[in-house]
């Protein structure tokens, strides 16, 4: 139980032990065994109750292999050699020199110089490839070096890393991109999305899910409302017919989002309303937070379409705090929990839902090493960790092990008996 925390020379001699060498229970470590294993009684005897403890181990297998039940001590000391107990006792003899001896500790400084000036090799080629795990590998291979080597080694190459890194970031995309316009527009588009304002009237969005124009027709009635009419691909002029329509937008005065109307192959799929909170005719020309600027909707409905009777409630970070959506023809209510002071989607770290049948609770986090319990300081997580079904008096839980990225392994209890998982949680029937 205590082998990983065991000194060395204790290791060796247990091992010494057990593989028959004479091994010899030099001074320092009979102190130690008395010392941290709180001996009473003289080192001796503890030797003794081990050998002891050997030799009804030897005696139990003899038995199990068959041996007759009737056999006496000096018969089971004379099948196996009396050396074999031997080597249990405590030895007090000086350690021989020998040759053997002799070169191993001559080869043990050359053999230290040789492996560190293999460690240095392969991190210096690590800093040449510009590696982003550098610099903890540095920290790691350094740890027991003095505080001058470690700093002198830790700047050399991280200054290798940083010429070597600017580098790629040049040279790279060359070789990456040259013919590739495939290629080179998704590498400007994986940082986000880019909008471009032309000409006042015309938008143009750049995002991973392909290019887009928008054109902007104002003023539109007595409100001072606008429309933004949103379409597929790259356009100079606003096409007559609705074939490639995304989106109609509504904008106020103010430059709020009053409705959007969602389009696919030129029919209308959703439409949804926006209301606010005290909707001011024109927005504060100087705000001293972010969060004071009433730009963020209270609520979303959805009042036809795919999705109707939809409804999305936001908080003042813009996230979508709560709402209810149908799901198979039933009403389903949920609430969703973000990391102390999130500000982005990506932060969202467990979400409940509740069913007309059942009630589901799913998590998106894992566990920080401390506070665990602080739930809203979790670490968010791109996969779901684990999950709840509560279905009347059973309690199915689930957690996701993901050994491969793809293929997670699913673990399932029912009310803390280990299940096979039911398809409806291995399949993610619920969406």
């Amino acid at each position: 139980m205590d082998w990983e925390v065991l000194p060395r020379d204790i290791r060796e001699f247990v091992l010494g032990r057990c593989s028959g060498r004479e091994e010899t229970l030099a001074k320092k470590q009979q102190d130690w065994l008395v010392f941290n294993k709180d001996l009473e009684i003289p080192i001796s005897t503890f030797i003794a109750r081990c050998n002891f403890g050997a030799y009804v181990a030897l005696s139990n297998r003899r038995y199990a292999l068959g041996t007759k039940s009737v056999i006496s001590f000096e018969d089971l000391r004379g099948e196996h050699n009396p050396e074999v107990f031997e080597f249990l006792k405590p030895k007090h003899s000086t350690p021989k020199l020998t040759t053997t001896t002799l070169v191993q500790r001559l080869k043990i400084p050359f053999s230290i110089i040789y492996h560190n000036i293999g460690v240095g090799l392969k991190l210096l080629a690590i800093a040449f490839v510009a590696e982003p795990e550098l610099q903890r590998e540095l920290d790691y291979a350094l740890a027991s070096s003095p505080k001058f080597i470690r700093n002198t080694t830790m700047c050399f190459i991280t200054q290798i890393w940083v010429y070597t890194r600017a580098l790629q970031s040049i040279l790279l995309p060359i070789f990456l991109l040259h013919g590739r316009d495939n290629v080179k527009t998704l590498w400007t588009r994986i940082g986000g999305t880019t909008v471009t304002i032309q000409k006042r009237q015309r938008i143009s969005i750049e995002s991973n899910a392909g290019s887009s124009t928008a054109f902007i027709h104002s003023p539109y009635g007595e409100a001072g409302t606008c429309k933004v009419y949103q379409y597929a691909g790259v356009m100079e002029r606003e096409p007559g017919d609705k074939a490639k329509l995304q989106r109609i937008s509504t904008y106020s005065r103010s430059k709020h989002l009053l409705k959007r109307e969602d389009y696919l192959n030129g029919g209308k799929i959703n439409s949804y309303k926006y209301e606010y909170a005290n909707l001011p005719e024109r927005s504060p020309r100087k705000l001293l937070f972010k969060n004071n600027a009433p730009g963020y909707p209270l609520i979303r409905k959805c009042t036809e379409g795919k999705n109707e009777f939809e409804e999305h409630f936001y908080n003042r970070q813009g996230l979508v705090e709560r709402g209810s959506f149908i799901l198979h023809g039933s009403l389903v209510r949920f609430s969703c929990h973000y990391r102390q002071g999130g500000s982005f989607e990506d932060e969202l770290l467990r979400a409940e839902f509740v069913l007309p049948h059942m009630t589901c609770t799913v998590a998106w986090s894992a566990p920080p090493k401390n506070n665990l319990g602080k739930l809203d300081q979790w670490i968010p997580s791109s996969h779901v960790m684990e999950a709840t079904f509560v279905l009347g008096s059973d309690v199915y839980e689930s957690r996701w092990i993901y050994d491969h990225k793809f293929h997670p392994t699913i673990l399932t209890t029912l009310n803390g008996d280990p299940i096979d998982t039911p398809p409806i949680i291995q399949y993610d029937h619920l969406g």
